[in-house]
Formats: C-alpha cells, structure tokens, sequence
C-alpha cells in the first residue's frame, strides 16, 4: 500500500496462487458494473459480505464470470488499460488462475 493508504481504501480478491488488491474505488464500479447482471448476484453478495475486512473468495464458475465480465468491459473501452485501476491486474490473475 501506497503512504496514506489505509487497509480500509482497499479490496483483496482471493484466487488460487495469489491474492489481487484493488482500490474501494474500483471495487465501487465493478459493482455497478456487475449489478444489472443476475448471474452475478452471488459475486456482488460476496463482495459486500467481506467488506475489507477478508479476501473474497469465489467458486471457480464465479470467476470465470466474472473474467467474462471484465473482457467485455475492456473490449468497450478500448482495453485493459481503461478499466478502473487493479482491474487489468485482476483479469490477468484470472487468466492464470482459471488456467490450472
């Protein structure tokens, strides 16, 4: 973490090799990006279970899901690098993740 960065400015998404840290900020509009889709309901609920205080954890279905989802959304906005900050670094880990 960054100086002034506090546990509570940041979201850990546990996968299986490692575990991906994003800013509240991003966390924040992936759930909006997530919360017209019904398949991810169950994502979202995880999410708001653990707050800051645990990684999240997810199935491996729930992940690729969401993989799915951060593709899409980097394909609109012209690639990885437009996604909200720690997203590109996510979907990265999901590749590798999800490839075991």
């Amino acid at each position: 973490m960054g100086l002034g960065e506090r546990g509570i400015d940041r979201v850990q998404i546990a996968l299986t090799r490692e575990a991906i840290t994003i800013p509240w900020e991003s966390r924040q509009a992936l759930l909006e990006r997530l919360r017209p889709l019904d398949s991810m309901r169950e994502v979202i609920a995880r999410f708001w279970a653990v707050g800051t205080s645990r990684p999240v954890t997810l199935t491996p279905e729930q992940a690729a899901d969401l993989l799915d989802v951060l593709s899409t959304w980097a394909d609109e906005v012209g690639g990885y690098s437009g996604l909200p900050d720690g997203l590109a670094e996510l979907w990265h880990a999901l590749v590798d993740d999800l490839a075991e």
